[in-house]
């Protein structure tokens, strides 16, 4: 097996062929060649050139840079999808996600509005992707820096994103249960789901 087996192109090769559903044979018929050259694109041994890259993007009817794994790049035609995820820096599945986040969030009409509109769930999602990009780069930060001191800066930053996330996250379900519920937020959830009723009973 190739050691570019599990490489975006030939991973997402692979995955259209089956979605389709169609088979290497045929793909080879479609882009003029043989079966081995396709054969060898979905392992990872060879790249198909520009032309044949595109015959293959419109065969399975998806975009050039969503098969080459292009950062941003859409799965789909639809301008709509491909420009949200050229704004926000997504793949397809993130922005889908996104919108069925929004879709379901109709059920419980202007809570997800509520949450983004939220000051602590701002800065808590901030830390959070602060706190991600951190952890990501700790390592090789840690090889660069000169000395003890930034190596402690660095440490101390990861725990106040950490604290800030969780904290604010805390923060503001702790000001959604006085707002809806008053001060009494100690409650018996087992009381409101007559699980204590079950058990008496």
């Amino acid at each position: 097996m190739s050691d570019k087996y599990n490489d975006i192109f030939p991973t997402r090769l692979r995955q259209l062929i089956e979605e389709k559903p169609t088979t290497i044979t045929a793909v080879a018929r479609e882009l003029g060649i043989s079966r081995q050259a396709v054969s060898q694109y979905t392992m990872g041994i060879g790249q198909p050139n520009a032309d044949k890259l595109l015959q293959m993007a419109e065969f399975f009817d998806v975009s050039v840079d969503w098969l080459v794994g292009r950062q941003g790049g859409a799965k789909s035609f639809d301008m709509d999808m491909e420009g949200a995820c050229r704004f926000l820096g997504m793949d397809e599945d993130c922005v889908a996600f996104l919108k069925d986040l929004g879709a379901f969030s109709q059920k419980y009409p202007n809570t997800l509005h509520a949450l983004f509109t939220h000051p602590k769930f701002r800065e808590s999602l901030r830390s959070v992707i602060k706190y991600r990009w951190l952890l990501e780069n700790q390592e090789q930060a840690l090889q660069k820096a000169g000395d003890e001191e930034a190596r402690i800066q660095w440490s101390n930053a990861i725990f106040f994103e950490h604290f800030s996330s969780t904290t604010g996250m805390n923060e503001m379900l702790k000001e959604w249960d006085i707002q809806f519920r008053g001060t009494n937020t100690e409650v018996d959830y087992r009381e409101i789901l007559g699980m204590k009723e079950e058990e008496n009973g």
